[in-house]
């Protein structure tokens, strides 16, 4: 019930979020990170460039590919975070974790798709919370135990968003 409710308010205020985006993403200067690929490019999401972005997860052909983390900064501060899937460099199935809660869904062209079906919905928070789960392993394994303990927290917030 909780998660229909966090949806209700996600959904109404989704229209005018997503008309001051700008429409078409475009490729970000930032590289993946974590696997130190310099080949490995993605689109950040309509609204993010004008933040750093970097993108922890798999690289497939030179494009982000696979499950991972997509964070944006801004002046050195987390301001926006995509748990999920990329697709071919762009946010796919996942949730976007902002100030005003969760989007959560398909997206397509870094835009969440009008799909209401609740399955979706499910799939992507049980997909991104196992994806916080296996990441917070891979930070605590190299030694980063205070964001390891923040993603296994994450986990734990997303988890509940089933309830």
């Amino acid at each position: 019930m909780r998660l229909f409710n966090n949806l209700k308010l996600i959904l109404a205020v989704m229209p005018s979020l997503f008309l001051s985006l700008k429409p078409t993403p475009v490729v970000s200067e930032e590289l993946n990170k974590i696997a130190s690929n310099e080949d490995c490019k993605f689109i950040s999401p309509p609204g993010w460039q004008d933040r750093t972005v970097v993108w922890d997860g798999g690289c497939q052909n030179g494009k982000a590919h696979g499950q991972g983390v997509l964070r944006a900064y801004k002046d050195g501060l987390s301001t926006l975070l995509f748990l999920g899937n990329l697709e071919q460099s762009e946010i796919s199935l996942g949730v976007i974790d902002c100030d005003d809660g969760y989007i959560a869904g398909q997206f397509s062209h870094g835009e969440l798709l009008p799909d209401l079906d609740r399955n979706v919905i499910i799939n992507a928070f049980r997909n991104v919370e196992a994806a916080a789960r296996t990441y917070s392993k891979q930070l605590k394994r190299s030694g980063n135990q205070e964001s390891a303990s923040f993603y296994l927290k994450k986990a734990g917030e997303l988890e509940h968003q089933l309830d």
